[in-house]
């Protein structure tokens, strides 16, 4: 019969050269060494030279535009202390309207407030007895006062119903 041949039989041995232990943790140190992850330091990272350079704009612009125009921060008494009579004068006239009555009566004193009140009553009524009220009638007011009136109050003289003055 047939003796079973085998494949080995045929195949000679060859002597393998095998590396030497050094070789095998050369080869380890060299994978470890080329696994590692270069560390950039933040200083020298471009994201942070980015981000470091928008937020140095930014403070910039909210400090440039939040200041005044290179104007001193000047507390109100001292700077009325620089302004001249005719200069407050002409504010007050521009801005009277935004001035509160009381607001007003507790910077000036109350005999100063008595002797403009009876001066101005002097300069209107030149009779004292008179009763100031008495003193307007229809007379005394004419067509030109009543324009004036009608022009100082916006009031537009055609608009005006006839009935209205019955």
């Amino acid at each position: 019969m047939n003796e079973e041949k085998d494949i080995f039989d045929f195949i000679e041995k060859r002597k393998v050269d095998m590396p030497n232990k050094a070789y095998f943790d050369n080869m380890a140190q060299s994978v470890i060494d080329s696994q590692k992850t270069k560390i950039i330091p933040l200083y020298k990272r471009p994201i942070t030279w980015i981000s470091t350079a928008a937020a140095a704009i930014l403070v910039f612009l909210i400090v440039n535009f939040n200041s005044p125009d290179d104007l001193p921060i000047v507390p109100p008494q001292v700077a009325s202390d620089e302004l001249s009579k005719e200069e407050l004068l002409a504010y007050v006239d521009e801005n009277i309207d935004e001035f509160d009555v009381e607001m007003i009566a507790e910077f000036v004193p109350m005999d100063e407030l008595n002797a403009k009140y009876e001066e101005f009553q002097n300069e209107m009524f030149e009779d004292e007895d008179a009763d100031p009220l008495e003193s307007i009638t229809l007379e005394n007011i004419t067509k030109e006062d009543i324009l004036e009136y009608l022009n100082d109050e916006d009031l537009d003289f055609s608009d005006l119903e006839e009935d209205s003055f019955i």
